[in-house]
């Protein structure tokens, strides 16, 4: 813009014609200021323009809005680039792997296991558990005779297979039951109202699972001492549970008809923490009857996924 308010292309800058009409277009033409850093300020690369000039900064740095500082981007906390662990450098990065894996020589973001043990599948038909191989050619039987298993998770750290049985016809002895890879030291943990799905936190070392009956989410530890109830309104019917131990996300499959707010708050039994919980939703493909009104989701026989982020882990009654 010129200084007479008049707007030029910036072809016209420095052509020796007075495209302004007040010559403005025409000033401080050819004067390179990223010759001296004291006049640009740049902290890194400066790039120079008809008029005036630019700074820019490395890959792995970002420029400040003052238009002249770089920083380093971390690109561990903004776009974690590694499948394991990342460490941030001045403008870089570097993956590492956890104990038991090497990064492939082609792809030094990865890692593999150095273990001879193959990979395998935990499979719960009604009655009983086995280990699967990945190509389905072998299985092995770890549980026979069980009554009605109807969710199985399995903690590999730990070696530990959890899964819900409900075949009791008593409301409050459906179980949720853990026992060892090799079948031993069956013990039933917690027994709820009707559980649905359950999910294992093998990083923070939690159980999580819904309850159709409570409509709630709830969580304990491991071993399923000191349960707390997460979520307990809004959740008609909680079909289905995922957890991204990495993110902290959690993800529940529900069916509903009512009103939901965007964001609620949920306060665990520490008297002193609280902890929020953000809703988001992605209706089915073969419905068109969400809508969003304020801050109000409004569901008509819609079948939705809600993802929920916990701003902080959740905390436990003492002797956690």
């Amino acid at each position: 813009m010129c200084v007479n308010g008049r707007c030029v292309s910036l072809a016209s800058l420095c052509n020796r014609r007075d495209d302004c009409g007040d010559a403005s277009d025409e000033r401080n033409c050819h004067v390179n200021e990223c010759l001296n850093r004291r006049v640009s300020g740049c902290t890194q690369d400066c790039e120079n323009l008809p008029v005036g000039y630019k700074c820019k900064c490395w890959p792995g740095f970002r420029l400040k809005n003052d238009g002249q500082t770089c920083v380093d981007i971390d690109e561990c906390s903004s776009d974690f680039p590694c499948s394991q662990l990342c460490v941030n450098t001045y403008g870089s990065y570097k993956c590492l792997c956890a104990d038991g894996y090497e990064a492939p020589a082609k792809n030094s973001h990865s890692c593999r296991s150095l273990s001879a043990e193959e990979p395998f599948l935990i499979l719960a038909d009604h009655h009983d558990i086995r280990k699967i191989s990945t190509d389905g050619s072998n299985y092995t039987p770890l549980k026979q005779g069980l009554s009605n298993i109807i969710a199985v998770d399995f903690d590999y750290r730990k070696e530990l297979i959890y899964w819900i049985d409900s075949s009791s016809p008593a409301l409050t002895q459906r179980r949720i039951n853990r026992m060892r890879l090799n079948g031993s030291d069956l013990k039933v943990i917690h027994r709820t109202s009707t559980p649905s799905a359950l999910a294992v936190d093998w990083i923070g070392k939690n159980l999580y699972w819904c309850d159709i009956r409570k409509k709630s989410l709830e969580v304990s530890k491991a071993n399923g001492l000191y349960p707390v109830v997460l979520v307990s309104t809004g959740l008609d019917i909680p079909t289905d549970l995922a957890l991204d131990a990495d993110t902290g996300h959690v993800q529940l499959s529900i069916f509903s008809i009512c009103l939901y707010t965007v964001l609620l708050s949920v306060t665990v039994p520490s008297g002193e923490n609280e902890s929020r919980t953000r809703f988001s939703y992605v209706c089915s493909r073969e419905t068109t009857d969400c809508q969003k009104k304020s801050q109000l989701i409004s569901l008509l026989l819609c079948k939705c996924t809600y993802a929920v982020l916990f701003l902080r882990q959740p905390t436990f009654c003492s002797g956690s």
